[in-house]
């Protein structure tokens, strides 16, 4: 249960989108086939594109 509404919802569009703009493709539910390399580099290319 969520303290604020909408919240999860929120946050679940905010992930897919990151995810988008780093050219991964996310599922909506299942998404433990990624291998840690490919969530590693995606992080890292999402925090350098958002930060720099």
């Amino acid at each position: 249960m969520a303290i604020i509404p909408n919240a999860q919802e929120a946050l679940d569009k905010f992930k897919m989108k990151a995810a988008s703009e780093v050219g991964v493709n996310l599922k909506q539910d299942y998404n433990g086939d990624l291998t840690s390399r490919q969530e590693v580099l995606s992080v890292d290319k999402w925090l350098r594109t958002s930060i720099l």
